[in-house]
């Protein structure tokens, strides 16, 4: 009797030890992620303001030898300068043009030579980047700091808060190429060049000469405004070096699945280039050309905020999808008259990634 009692009670304590509930694996506090990360909403403006060509009076030219060397007249298709002479009787060898189109009675007593100075038809536009999904990728620290209860769909739950720091790369490249058409101021001075025969074009003269001999002023000078086409190319190319720090909160949803929300404050280094090519086309006139290229860096302050869904693998590594929004604001730079106004304030990026615990 004795010991069928002693086998049911070990019976018993057997069982007593078996629904006895496990003690829970404690959570690690540190966590490590690398996402990848496509940011849409990011554009460029890109806007013109064609610097004034300093064409000079109409008239003769005040000049002393002391000037010799300088551009006294600077059109889009050449210009006037002052020879080693000081342009002694108001004539002088330092001048250039670039198309035979501007000249008229070649070889003849009435030969004229002609210049002109236009702004660009992209003056009277803002021109907009084309749409582009730019590729990166951030890597994040966080650090739990505590928990709470709380309910999710009538069960009680564990959400844990904590703080987190990113530190991420972004491929910067807007573009946009394209022509557009408007009417242009368009002055044209006429010199009377008479039977001299300039060399062929491109040509330009030397400030000791010898070399043709051509008056320093104009004989005549109009101011129309003729229909004109500008194409434009125009790129920003680059990097965004992020960084982030704040808050987050994670909410276990079900066993697996697990809801993070997270903000706080941003900074960015745009390390970019902004390079232009320009076209500027006048029906009769040669063409305009203009190039230009800078490098600019300047720190973006804003904030962030985010949301995603994790899926538990394992205890210590979890697969996330997620959302996120950066304000930055904007950064511009210009070179020779072109400005690129880049526009980081609502970039919006897609990320996936894996965690690890540790």
């Amino acid at each position: 009797m004795r010991k069928r009692t002693a086998i049911l009670m070990s019976v018993i304590g057997g069982c007593g030890l078996v629904t006895t509930p496990a003690a829970e694996v404690p959570r690690d506090p540190n966590r490590f992620s690398l996402n990848g990360k496509f940011t849409f909403a990011v554009e460029a403006d890109f806007t013109s303001s064609t610097p004034t060509l300093d064409i000079g009076p109409f008239g003769a030219i005040a000049t002393t030898p002391a000037q010799a060397g300088t551009i006294a007249r600077q059109y889009d298709d050449g210009f006037i300068g002052v020879d080693v002479s000081g342009n002694a009787g108001d004539a002088t060898t330092f001048w250039s043009y670039s198309a035979l189109s501007q000249i008229t009675g070649l070889g003849t007593a009435g030969g004229t030579l002609s210049f002109h100075s236009a702004a660009s038809p992209a003056d009277q536009f803002s021109l907009k980047s084309d749409e582009k999904v730019l590729p990166g990728f951030d890597f994040r620290y966080a650090r739990d700091l505590g928990s709470f209860e709380m309910e999710v769909r009538g069960t009680k739950t564990r959400a844990w808060y904590g703080i987190s720091f990113s530190a991420g790369y972004t491929d910067l490249s807007l573009s946009q190429r394209g022509g557009v058409t408007a009417p242009v101021t368009l002055t044209t001075d006429t010199f009377a060049i008479g039977a001299i025969i300039p060399p062929a074009p491109p040509f330009q003269g030397t400030i000791p000469g010898p070399g043709p001999i051509i008056p320093d002023s104009p004989a005549a000078r109009a101011v129309t405004a003729p229909a004109s086409t500008a194409n434009n190319n125009n790129e920003v190319e680059g990097s965004i070096y992020g960084f982030t720090v704040g808050p987050f909160l994670e909410v276990p949803l079900s066993e697996r699945l697990i809801a993070e929300f997270s903000g706080g404050l941003a900074l960015a280094l745009a390390d970019r280039n902004y390079s232009f090519t320009e076209s500027v086309a006048i029906a009769g006139l040669p063409t305009t050309l203009r190039s230009g290229s800078r490098d600019s860096r300047d720190w973006l302050f804003g904030g962030v905020a985010g949301v995603a869904l994790n899926y538990r693998m394992t205890q210590t590594s979890t697969l996330q999808l997620g959302f996120q929004y950066q304000h930055l604001g904007t950064t511009g730079q210009s070179v020779n008259g072109k400005t690129a106004r880049v526009d980081v304030g609502n970039a919006m990026s897609v990320t996936f990634g894996i965690n690890w615990r540790y």
